[in-house]
């Protein structure tokens, strides 16, 4: 901008110095500087706030205000920028010539100086845009990064385009005519010259003949000719013999030519050049010109902001609708920028449809897209279809791995339900087995009181001991079944308490107590299985005694003592016996509920592993619409 303002002022200076005369140049150039530091000082108070913000720190109203300092600066600075060089035209005009100028400069100076304050905005508008446009560009990112929203007003580049073509056309017009105004008044000057030069010759040839004057009037040597004469001819700025003509600030062409006498013949003609009526004329034919140009600049901003706005349609239309395939293509009519974009916008065009295309295929399942073009969208799209192919066939895999192991699954559980009703039968024979042991248990207790209530009557009554022998051998033979009977039921309860042990470990947790029931039982077993010997024992000597009890009372009466004690013995285990066949009995009923219920369980898990296996199916057939890269 100072390069632009300091052309500006260069050629102004020049003009006002080598076309106008300036007659104080210093002056002019200090008005000069006095405008420059007035719009400088101006354009720094207007960007206070960037200033502000670039010293860093800025807080988000900091920021919305550098950013609307921004937006704001172009009217108040053209208008001040403007202001200045209005004032500074008319300062120079009527301070530094100090009325020097005729008409014709003064108008040409005045039009002039319109064209140049008519062209600023052609000229310093886009030259502000370009200086702030960096600036600007970092302070909009730093709002973005914010995440604020300033306001801005709404700028049409047509209006944008209209004010510069304006500014320059009447520029160009008004130079135009301060041109044809300088020119016309030259021309003006130079013909009432000749006028007055031709004016001046015939006066001397008159007096010369002896006529008298027509126009002139004879004046007295040289110090009687008006000033700016005498000066002219002081100067040596023409011939002794030739007329000396000037035009005053008083709008008089002054004549004089020498006589031989030593006399001159002054000649006064008025000269009115019609300045102003030719500015008037100049400024009402600048405001006809620009009808057309008007038009013309009409034409020209549809021209340039008509393919731009067939631009903002389409990409309207797209973000609006989000349809890509079936958009129209952009048209060129020539071979320039817009063309460029109209044709890398197709080119994008293409792209996003190709895109679009290729997801297309990929909802529809086809896995075997393929995009030759490059770019990060392209790179990120074959990724995404060759990560989703690998997925693809990951999922396939594994459901059909959760098919083939829902089926096993199944099949165990069928094996398990199967193993679990053989269980519940078990022990539901165990049961029935525990209640028989405890009626022995009863039996084996009522046959220990009876052979004590035999054995003390033997002590009571030795002498009826030989009689009694015979029916005690008798009953030992009965005892001897009985205690083969309880050694029976001693071995099967210990083979079922290892078989409820085997039992309790495959059930796991829900078969621990039925375990210790069954270790219980086995203890238990073992005892009576050592009773049973020990009883069988006895009877065997009791067999053995009988034998001989004839001989041998005492024996028999010692033999009958150690009856009775084996036979409270006897009852007092088979009442721990029935006690512990009892508690079996529950731990059995236990089990059998825990069955049940294992077997429940195991039916739910089955309907569970059908699901699952139907569900994989499903998803397999799911994945098998995918056209996946290996099935080529």
């Amino acid at each position: 901008m100072g390069a632009i303002d300091v052309g500006l002022s260069l050629s102004s200076f020049t003009f006002w110095n080598v076309v106008l005369n300036i007659n104080t140049p210093s002056f002019a150039a200090l008005v000069m500087a006095l405008r420059l530091v007035a719009w400088i000082s101006h354009l720094y108070a207007l960007t206070l706030p960037v200033r502000a913000w670039q010293r860093g720190d800025a807080s988000d109203e900091l920021t919305l205000a550098a950013d609307q300092a921004l937006q704001q600066i172009q009217r108040p600075f053209l208008l001040a920028y403007s202001l200045g060089w209005v004032v500074t035209e008319v300062v120079v005009l009527t301070v530094a010539f100090r009325g020097s100028l005729d008409s014709g400069l003064y108008a040409t100076s005045m039009l002039s100086g319109t064209s140049l304050v008519l062209s600023l905005p052609a000229v310093m508008l886009p030259t502000l845009r370009h200086a702030v446009f960096d600036l600007h560009s970092e302070i909009a990112g730093d709002l973005e990064q914010r995440g604020l929203v300033p306001k801005r007003p709404r700028l049409t580049l047509t209006r944008n385009l209209k004010v510069v073509f304006l500014s320059l056309a009447a520029s160009a017009l008004m130079g135009m005519g301060g041109m044809t105004a300088m020119l016309t008044g030259q021309a003006g000057q130079a013909r009432a010259l000749d006028e007055g030069r031709h004016l001046v010759e015939l006066d001397v040839v008159r007096v010369q003949s002896g006529r008298a004057l027509e126009r002139g009037a004879l004046v007295d040597g040289v110090d009687a000719l008006p000033e700016a004469l005498q000066a002219q001819l002081r100067g040596g700025e023409h011939e002794e013999t030739s007329p000396a003509v000037y035009v005053s600030a008083a709008k008089e062409v002054q004549a004089a030519m020498p006589l031989e006498d030593g006399r001159w013949v002054v000649v006064h003609l008025p000269y009115d050049d019609s300045a102003w009526l030719l500015v008037l004329l100049l400024a009402g034919i600048s405001l006809v010109s620009l009808y057309p140009v008007v038009l013309a600049t009409h034409a020209l901003s549809r021209t340039v902001v008509g393919p731009l706005e067939r631009l903002d349609e389409a990409t309207r239309r797209i973000v609006e609708t989000g349809v890509l395939r079936g958009q129209g293509r952009l048209v060129s009519l020539a071979n320039d920028e817009f063309s460029d974009l109209a044709g890398n916008f197709n080119r994008m065009l293409d792209i996003f449809e190709e895109l679009a295309g290729a997801a297309a295929r990929v909802a529809e399942g086809d896995l075997c897209v393929r995009l030759d073009r490059p770019g990060e969208l392209q790179e990120a799209f074959r990724a995404m279809v060759v990560k989703l192919d690998e997925v693809v066939v990951q999922i396939r895999a594994t459901a059909l791995e959760v098919a083939a192991a829902s089926a096993e699954i199944e099949a165990s559980i069928q094996e398990q339900e199967r193993a679990s009703d053989e269980q519940a039968k078990s022990l539901r024979e165990v049961g029935v087995a525990v209640g028989d042991l405890a009626e022995s248990a009863e039996a084996i207790t009522s046959a220990a009181a009876a052979v004590l209530d035999d054995a003390e009557q033997t002590h009571a009554n030795t002498d009826a001991m030989v009689a009694r022998i015979t029916e005690l051998g008798e009953q030992t033979v009965g005892i001897t079944e009985l205690l083969g009977l309880i050694a029976e039921i001693a071995e099967r309860s210990d083979l079922l308490a290892l078989n409820g042990s085997l039992e309790a470990v495959r059930a796991g947790e829900a078969g621990r107590g039925f375990a210790l029931v069954a270790a219980e039982m086995r203890r238990l077993a073992e005892r009576v299985t050592g009773i049973v010997a020990d009883v069988g024992g006895q009877v065997s000597t009791i067999r053995s005694a009988s034998t001989a009890s004839q001989a041998a009372t005492n024996e028999s009466r010692e033999l009958a003592e150690n009856t009775a004690g084996a036979a409270r013995k006897i009852s007092y285990e088979t009442e721990q016996q029935g006690r512990s066949t009892e508690q079996l009995a529950v731990a059995v009923h236990q089990v059998v509920e825990i069955a049940a219920a294992t077997s429940a369980a195991t039916s739910q898990t089955r309907a569970t592993a059908e699901g699952l296996r139907a569900h994989a199916e499903s998803l397999e057939q799911l994945t098998a619409q995918f056209h996946l890269r290996g099935d080529d």
